[in-house]
């Protein structure tokens, strides 16, 4: 390589190195964010300051189009993201002047965004004038940090702002207050699925998915407890008392799998509205078991109170209220089958309660009062966290079961999946006996002991002294072994 080729490349690497840091600064300066770090989680919202538009006017500089476009990219990946685009003035000039400039503002954003393929509906827009400025309005500096417009994340059932004023998270529809892995949560703001966490805030347009062998508990704010099963589906549009017009009436919706309803709430006339592709149920001071099976027909098992079935046949469907200890089933655009009894609940034969159980595989009988039944043992009372389930045609179960205390469930499912309410057992299970060998073995080793130290102190031979030392030291060893 020639000295002049060596030297041309050298400048054309440092001319490539200016250019993109000429670049970075450029990013910083206009205090804008990358579509890869927009944020508007509740808590987040985008204040996008300077010079975005001329002075007096609602014109978009041209400079703002290439964020602009990514934020529309950004939103199209996230079609259950709705936002809300409020404008801001300074105080100079006239109030009325200045909110309707800001409202003008707002509304040339979301123009843009709707050319570029967002939908209208999902835009809604304010103009706040001078209202909340976040700087002194008496410097330049000042004035030009309050001229902004501010975009927020909002629930799309409610229309709530997912931040408050002063920049908190909205109060959440409920949380995951029990887990089971695998299960996966799906919010507005997300593009890809990710692993749900304990405790984690669910929101309005919230999908959730459970895995094989996997559950999760969701409580409201309310104290409605709804309890996801295994390979289940659920996408969760709030607890809305009055939706707002053309938004959906169901508050939760199941897609696939099944869920168990208990409502907790103290107000008598409080409802919760589950849809399903056949089917909306109404629940109020009541337990339920609601599942989609395999041919998308919906079932609904009523273990206490009354549930109103509301049909998706035609125009207005047929109503039908399923009383306590009865369920039934229903398919698209069908109307639902008569209520049918909920069969008995079986009876546990054993172990029996006042038996002694022992850490170690158990076995379990029962009495079938159906073509199936649901079998679960689990450490707590709610069965969020199952240590063992299953669901045969059989009367019989062997489970390891560990010490401690240990609750079984069973629960009987009809020729159509009805399943009848559950009768649940508690057990206490223990350590095992130490087999009578051991002691045995114990006292020999005492006895042992006791002789050498008889034997060596009448001989005088220190050797058998130590094995009198032995004996006692393996003693005393497997005394507390027994006994720790």
């Amino acid at each position: 390589m020639s000295i002049n080729n060596y030297f041309l490349r050298m400048i054309m690497k440092k001319h490539n190195i200016i250019l993109a840091l000429g670049a970075l600064m450029l990013i910083v300066s206009m205090g804008l964010d990358s579509p890869k770090n927009f944020d508007f989680r509740p808590g987040k919202r985008l204040i996008v300051k300077g010079n975005m538009f001329e002075a007096g006017s609602a014109t978009l500089s041209n400079q703002e189009s290439t964020w602009l476009k990514e934020l529309s990219a950004y939103l199209a990946k996230r079609p259950n993201l709705y936002m809300e685009i409020a404008g801001y003035t300074d105080n100079q000039g006239d109030s009325l002047a200045n909110k309707r400039l800001s409202e003008a503002r707002a509304n040339a954003v979301k123009e843009y965004l709707v050319r570029n393929g967002v939908a209208d509906a999902r835009i809604k827009t304010l103009g706040r004038g001078s209202e909340n400025p976040i700087a002194s309005n008496d410097t330049d500096e000042g004035r030009g940090k309050n001229r902004r417009v501010e975009i927020t994340a909002t629930s799309p059932f409610t229309e709530r702002p997912l931040t408050n004023r002063n920049n908190t998270p909205l109060a959440p529809e409920g949380r995951i207050t029990a887990m089971l892995p695998p299960v996966r949560s799906l919010a507005p703001w997300d593009v890809d699925w990710h692993p749900a966490k304990l405790s984690e805030p669910i929101y309005e347009y919230h999908r959730l998915e459970t895995g094989a062998k996997a559950r999760a508990e969701i409580t409201f704010a309310n104290k409605h407890r709804v309890q996801i099963a295994e390979q289940s589906v659920v996408v969760l549009y709030g607890q809305a008392a009055s939706p707002l017009a053309g938004k959906p009436s169901e508050q939760l919706r199941l897609v696939q799998g099944g869920l168990w309803v208990k409502l907790k709430s103290l107000k008598q006339s409080e409802t919760l509205r589950i849809s399903t592709n056949s089917g909306e149920f109404a629940l109020g001071q009541s337990s339920a078991k609601i599942e989609v099976d395999s041919a998308k027909r919906s079932l609904v098992s009523v273990h206490t109170g009354n549930v109103t079935l509301q049909s998706t046949e035609g125009a207005t469907g047929a109503s039908m209220t399923v009383k306590e200890n009865f369920g039934t089933r229903i398919a698209a655009n069908m109307q639902p089958e008569q209520p049918r009894l909920l069969p008995p609940v079986p009876q546990l034969l054993e172990p029996l309660g006042m038996d002694s159980l022992y850490a170690g595989t158990i076995s379990f009988l029962w009495r079938k009062t159906a073509p199936r039944t649901r079998f679960e043992v689990a450490n707590a009372i709610t069965f969020d966290k199952p240590l063992h389930s299953m669901t045969n045609q059989g009367d019989s179960a062997q489970v390891l079961l560990p010490e401690g205390e240990w609750y079984v469930k069973l629960a009987a499912i009809d020729s159509i999946g009805l399943e009848s309410r559950s009768s649940i057992y508690l057990f206490r299970i223990g350590k095992p006996p130490v087999p009578q060998r051991f002691y045995a073995l114990s006292l020999l080793l005492f006895i042992g002991a006791a002789l050498a130290g008889w034997w060596g102190g009448l001989t005088k031979q220190p050797r058998i002294a130590w094995w009198s030392l032995a004996f006692t030291i393996a003693g005393c060893t497997s005394f507390f072994l027994l006994h720790w």
